[in-house]
């Protein structure tokens, strides 16, 4: 199969459902939406989930939603889609919704796994993606951590080849919560684009402590291949 860049993978993933490639709401919006207050259940620590539940706000519009929810939501998903690009600057055309970014992660390691396509990855890092790409065929390079347990992009650089048709980098990295060096991301992202779509898997963005981090949507707003 022809490599795909990411506006034809934008075009296919937008036949089913999707996902944004951006990071989410800040940090300060994340403790002004959900006050300090008991827990009824236990906090894991394993997963990135919200251990107060959805808040005040989202509860009030979920039951006020009720009357409208026997209808089909393309209407609402075309507002949705608007609003995200708006918030993001970015064109509507970059932006794909799903049901979850499981599905996301699992649509695109079907299109990039099937026809013995070739993905690269570190190892260890959140599998989703590149087991439903070894699922469909795909061969997943997975290049060890370095000795900080980091993504080692010169080892994950010598990997590509004429075959490798995905560069999947989750930052910060899931399980290791290591952040790649922001000038080392951009830089070999800007390097290799031309090459293979780089897929930046920001969903723990919102724990980057490092004040003015970039997420790569800058990268996506210059119609890089990320």
């Amino acid at each position: 199969m022809k490599n795909l860049d990411r506006r034809q993978w934008l075009k296919t993933m937008g036949l089913t459902s999707g996902f944004t490639l951006m990071g989410g709401l800040s940090v300060a919006a994340f403790e002004s939406t959900f006050p300090s207050r008991p827990l009824a259940l236990p906090i894991k620590l394993s997963s990135n989930e919200n251990p107060y539940g959805p808040s005040e706000n989202v509860r009030t519009v979920i039951k006020n939603s009720f009357d409208i929810a026997c209808r089909y939501p393309f209407e609402y998903l075309r507002k949705l889609v608007q609003e995200i690009a708006d918030k993001e600057g970015v064109s509507k055309d970059c932006i794909v919704v799903t049901g979850g970014s499981t599905e996301g992660l699992k649509a695109t390691g079907l299109l990039y796994g099937l026809h013995n396509g070739e993905v690269i990855a570190a190892d260890p890092t959140f599998q989703s993606l590149l087991r439903y790409a070894e699922y469909f065929g795909a061969y997943v390079h997975r290049v060890p951590l370095n000795d900080k347990l980091e993504h080692d992009l010169e080892a994950m650089a010598k990997r590509i080849t004429s075959k490798t048709r995905l560069i999947f980098l989750c930052n910060p990295n899931n399980p290791t919560g290591t952040l790649i060096e922001k000038n080392k991301l951009r830089d070999f992202c800007l390097s290799n684009d031309d090459k293979a779509v780089i897929f930046s898997d920001e969903a723990y963005y919102d724990f980057i402590m490092e004040p003015d981090y970039p997420s790569m949507v800058e990268l996506v707003k210059q119609d890089r291949n990320v």
